[in-house]
């Protein structure tokens, strides 16, 4: 870990030298000396020097409107080069340690364990068969990074990992080096903070670009590894058929409070997926083309395809054609409200030409492919790339002629890399969902009900609404009239339903009901989509999301298995959601965690009663207050049996780059999910005892009333809330296209979970992810019964012992003295009280986190030392941002309006959220 760790400071060392040079030589040396100057108080205040603090204060306070914006920018990229060295350091080969557990938690060294405990490749074979990940890319608004500086911190970490390599010549250093300072300087003359919001096309464009720029090299690369960790273990392969990963996206289908996102923005977005595919796609198919140049095939594939001389080539580029004809087709049909196309007069009127030909819509740019309904463009489609085995059957193909010419070992190269990203992105470059509120779909049904007479759906019992929805699902007579004109918000729901069921099968994955509270909420959903004779029977996914949702969702989907009709109309499976943000803001860390458990305990019980495969999905944030945790843990600590289905779960904002923004970290993560997956369907983890489970409903309940006695009960809490935090700010850092707010006029109950965990961390009280945690250990600790049945919680009960190491990492990042700095500056006196209540109240649950280990001289996240480590280190370069941001915070709300000002705050923000990582 010392010589990880102290590598890790080189390199900060090496960055942080370059940026000082930059500096010097754009801004001058006086602005160097400035920054200089407050490095040295920052790191003497970090250890404790009240002097130094004090004078660093003094410092921002008085510091002029031109210094504050390089000096926020400064320590913002200090932070960052900090997140870039450690992400590189996770695959550096050359960096060894025996504390750095990654290959300890890794598939090959579970295999090994298996097979150390006696199980041969057949026993475990079965379970890794049935390893499935799906990871949903969503459109979450955490990312503060604009692209184009995550651009350029990639570019450092490849400068890095050359540097790393043995045997640099003299010249190849010194090109390295002088590529690393045209990166940092650029970055330096670059806007770090977003002018404008960002639309939900870009938002869109954003995931694919994570595919382009990495998961398309790591995902075959993934895949293999699994099976040559097999090979290597047990002395079997999965064989190439093994397919354990698809990837999906809410980007463009994530309706939920976005009115941005339309039915023609998400037809834009299937469009562009496509069109960005078959780009991506034909580079492949004629590289492929270039190494399979055999001049013969079995006779089978040359009659298939009638080819005869360098058979697979003349197929390749036949796909190769059909690839970029798609291309072009798609790119024709990309436009709207949200995205500004510019066209030459040449090129407008081609698209007019395509657009009368093709049947296109002019309003909506909605292209109606149902059977039978536009006889030209099926016409126009049929010689394009539109479904997974137009490219999956000749590649196949190709792949079993060389197996059968004997040429497996080329089989097994860059052709089945092609052939996994084809099963694992789908030629729309990621699977999309659909989701929205269950209101919206209330509401267009009452609509529909009051059209036709039969009273006020909105006013019906739930056995009402249910019988209705049933018998209307169960008759071929048409709903829909032909003259009802709705009102827009449910007009534009019913585009949207018109939409999904006009795509091809595999293009829409599910359809996702927010805030889902009853059956009659699903059912409601499959009405308006049988209004357009949905073909494919789409997976609708109810998500559970707050405390009293969680606990009846068992009942709610006993009420639809019930449900003859519906019984039949699932098939058998059924995708449930689970959410962890909501849940949390509106119960609390303990209380959320032991009620998400106990749904799916009792949803799998009930999957296994009814004979229903269940996918549980799992809508976690990156951060520890919206449900994030190191995923491995994560993982391991669900109930037995809720991962037999494989694992379905949200990436969002941040750590899509943190964990799947380079090809060598995306597939260390995709390993430790493989990994976490079997190990939990192969040994599964302990089951709770009454007793624990007794314990827990304890906590949960202490934690619980005192969270939201707090948060929900306190009068003064929402304005010291407002004024302790820049809550009311981060609606200027133009982080996504959603509102930060369901309501605009609500209080905490109406702010997003992300935004409200994100204000809380950036004063460092990180309070929502341990408010009640320390009151509720207390008094359970409070007896010898309570302490030895929590002791035994920890060591033998994964589910518990992996959230108390989360609260072990937020108080190592809670610095309640930075929080009253806030205070003091921000806070009308008349409500310091309260801050004081919370900072003791903060104090108190450290002190009992810390006496779990029954040694007084324990430090947090003693088990973990280089995450703590990590920490330790960003001290020196998150108090100048808290300080600067204080002050700004200060200036802006006593009326200042210049947009240094604001444009200095934002850095700050996203400066801090950096250097707290998954806790902001």
């Amino acid at each position: 870990m010392t010589n990880k760790y102290h590598h890790i400071h080189e390199q900060v060392q090496t960055l942080s030298t370059l940026l000082e040079e930059t500096v010097r030589d754009t801004d001058g040396q006086t602005v160097l000396d400035i920054l200089n100057k407050i490095s040295d108080y920052s790191r003497q205040a970090g250890i404790g020097d009240k002097k130094a603090e004090e004078q660093l204060v003094t410092l921002l306070d008085i510091m002029s409107d031109d210094l504050i914006i390089p000096v926020a920018r400064c320590f913002s990229h200090l932070l960052n080069f900090i997140n870039t060295t450690e992400q590189h350091q996770l695959t550096n080969k050359s960096i060894t340690s025996s504390e750095d557990d990654y290959a300890l938690r890794s598939f090959e060294a579970l295999l090994v364990r298996l097979k150390e405990q006696g199980l041969t490749f057949a026993q475990v074979r079965p379970a890794l068969e049935k390893l499935f990940i799906e990871i949903v890319l969503t459109a979450h608004p955490t990312e503060a990074t604009r692209r184009s500086i995550i651009q350029k911190h990639n570019g450092l970490d490849e400068c890095l990992r050359q540097l790393d390599a043995p045997h640099l010549s003299e010249l190849e250093e010194h090109t390295v080096k002088a590529r690393l300072r045209q990166l940092i300087a650029a970055t330096w003359l670059t806007d770090e903070i977003r002018s404008i919001r960002p639309t939900p096309v870009e938002e869109a464009s954003w995931a694919m670009n994570t595919i382009e720029d990495s998961l398309w090299k790591a995902v075959p690369e993934f895949i293999k590894s699994l099976n040559l960790s097999c090979e290597k273990v047990f002395g079997q392969s999965l064989g190439e058929d093994f397919q354990p990963l698809k990837i999906s996206s809410w980007t463009g289908g994530d309706r939920d409070g976005n009115a941005f996102v339309t039915h023609k923005v998400t037809q834009t977005v299937i469009n562009t997926g496509r069109a960005r595919f078959a780009k991506i796609m034909m580079e492949d198919i004629r590289r492929l083309s270039q190494e399979l140049t055999m001049r013969s095939a079995d006779p089978y594939f040359k009659q298939k395809y009638n080819v005869d001389y360098e058979p697979y080539r003349q197929v390749l580029r036949l796909l190769r054609m059909r690839l970029k004809a798609t291309m072009d087709f798609f790119e024709g049909l990309i436009t709207s409200d949200d995205q500004v196309v510019y066209l030459t007069q040449q090129q407008a009127l081609e698209r007019q030409t395509r657009m009368e030909l093709f049947d296109i819509d002019h309003d909506t740019d909605v292209v109606d492919i149902t059977p039978g309904f536009s006889r030209s463009y099926q016409k126009a489609t049929q010689n394009l790339i539109m479904n997974d085995n137009d490219l999956l059957e000749p590649l196949e193909d190709i792949y079993q002629s060389l197996v059968v010419r004997n040429q497996k070992e080329i089989a097994d190269g860059f052709l089945l890399d092609c052939i996994y990203r084809v099963r694992t992105f789908g030629v729309t470059l990621f699977r999309l969902d659909i989701r929205q509120e269950s209101a919206r779909h209330k509401k267009a049904i009452a609509e529909l009900v009051e059209f036709y007479g039969l009273g006020n759906y909105l006013e019906w019992s739930e056995e009402e609404k249910v019988d209705f929805l049933t018998k209307e699902l169960s008759t071929a007579r048409p709903l829909l009239p032909n003259h009802w004109q709705p009102t827009p918000e449910t007009a534009e729901v019913l585009a949207t339903c018109k939409l999904v069921a006009q795509q091809p099968k595999g293009v829409i994955n599910c359809y996702i009901i927010s805030m889902a509270t009853c059956a009659s909420d699903v059912l409601e959903v499959k009405l308006l989509l049988k209004l357009y004779d949905e073909p494919n029977n789409i997976g609708i996914a109810p998500l559970f999301e707050t405390l009293d949702d969680l606990e009846h969702a068992p009942a709610v989907m006993r009420r639809l298995f019930s449900n003859e009709f519906y019984y039949q109309m699932i098939e058998g499976q059924q995708m449930v959601m689970v959410g962890y943000s909501d849940s949390a803001k509106d119960a609390g860390f303990f209380a959320a965690g032991w009620a998400q458990y106990k749904a799916q305990e009792n949803l799998v019980a009930l999957a296994k009663e009814f004979k229903v495969k269940l996918t549980l999905f799992h809508g976690r944030g990156g951060t520890i207050g919206r449900g994030g945790s190191p995923a491995h843990a994560a993982l391991l600590s669900q109930p037995p049996g809720s991962l037999e289905a494989g694992l379905r779960v949200t990436e969002q904002g941040e750590m899509i780059r943190f964990k799947f923004g380079l090809p060598e970290i995306a597939r260390l993560n995709l390993d430790l999910y493989a990994s976490a997956i079997c190990e939990s369907n192969l040994l599964p983890p302990t089951a709770p005892k009454k007793q624990w489970r007794d314990t827990m409903e304890l906590l949960s309940d202490i934690s619980c009333k005192e969270y939201r006695q707090v948060v929900f009960h306190t009068p003064d809490f929402i304005p010291y809330f407002r004024q302790a935090t820049p809550e009311i700010e981060l609606s200027n850092l133009n982080l996504g296209s959603r509102a930060a707010k369901r309501n605009v006029n609500g209080g905490v109950e109406s702010l997003r979970a992300i935004p409200w965990i994100f204000a809380w961390t950036q004063n460092r009280l990180t309070l929502p992810t341990w408010l009640g945690t320390g009151s509720a250990l207390k008094e359970v600790l409070a007896t010898e019964q309570g302490r030895a049945t929590i002791i035994e919680m920890m060591q033998a009960w994964p589910f518990f012992s992996t959230r108390i190491g989360m609260l072990e990492m937020v108080f190592s990042k809670v610095d309640v003295e930075i929080s009253e700095l806030y205070e003091r500056k921000l806070v009308e006196p008349r409500l310091h009280y309260l801050g004081a209540d919370l900072r003791a109240r903060a104090l108190d649950s450290k002190e009992v986190i810390m006496s779990l280990h029954g040694d007084n001289s324990h430090n947090l996240m003693q088990d973990t030392p280089w995450i703590y480590e990590s920490i330790q280190k960003r001290i020196a370069y998150t108090l100048p941002l808290h300080l600067l941001q204080i002050e700004l915070l200060y200036r802006s709300r006593r009326g200042s309006m210049d947009p240094r000002i604001i444009k200095a705050l934002m850095i700050t923000i996203t400066g801090v959220a950096a250097g707290m990582r998954n806790t902001g």
